[in-house]
């Protein structure tokens, strides 16, 4: 099962060891999202050698902070969709497939990442589109992007979008260092994190809404 850690802003991000094993457990390829604000979110993904994932924090810790702003770290091992970098987590909220493919991007639009498998999901985009990549094009799309008057989605959006996704976790980042996290999330060695198979300690259950 794949791993995600949520650092909102002003909280810690895991340390090379914890990085390192978040990625033995799911070793399919890595991808980082990072708020900056003003409505401005970037990400980086299709990181597919631990050592590149590494490179790239450091990297992107260089021109921003990771600890002051909200970022999220995603560790995929495959359940549906092709073995690549495209197909690694953030994907934009968009329907056209070829945004959900980028490997670096940075603007206004939403980016979600996913842990877990959502159900009758995975084939509809392409022959070997993944669950989470169908999802962010069809009802992830509709349900969990802005309105029109520029405002996050409303509790019953998230909940209809979370009773989609069943006993699935995702989180939704919206540059305004608030990110959305919906389903049930875990505390880990001092970590939000989607579940606790990559850990060695006793966890508690938190919400990270």
């Amino acid at each position: 099962m794949c791993i995600i850690n949520l650092s909102k802003a002003n909280q810690p991000i895991p340390t090379k060891d914890q990085f390192k094993r978040m990625w033995d457990r799911n070793p399919d390829g890595a991808g980082i999202i990072l708020d900056i604000g003003n409505g401005q979110v970037m990400y980086k993904k299709g990181l597919m050698t631990f050592n590149e994932f590494m490179d790239a924090v450091d990297e992107i810790q260089s021109e921003h902070n990771l600890v002051e702003n909200a970022c999220a770290f995603h560790f995929r091992i495959k359940t549906s969709g092709k073995v690549d970098a495209p197909t690694t987590h953030p994907f934009l909220l968009s329907p056209r497939y070829q945004d959900l493919r980028k490997l670096e991007y940075k603007g206004n639009m939403p980016v979600m990442m996913h842990n877990g498998t959502i159900p009758r999901f995975g084939g509809w985009l392409d022959a070997l589109s993944s669950d989470t990549q169908d999802f962010a094009a069809t009802i992830g799309y509709t349900m969990l992007r802005k309105n029109k008057r520029g405002k996050k989605p409303s509790k019953t959006m998230l909940k209809a979008a979370e009773a989609t996704i069943g006993a699935s976790r995702a989180v939704v980042f919206y540059g305004d260092n608030d990110p959305v996290a919906i389903g049930d999330w875990k505390e880990s060695e001092g970590l939000c994190v989607s579940n606790t198979l990559w850990s060695n300690s006793t966890t508690t259950t938190s919400t990270a809404s």
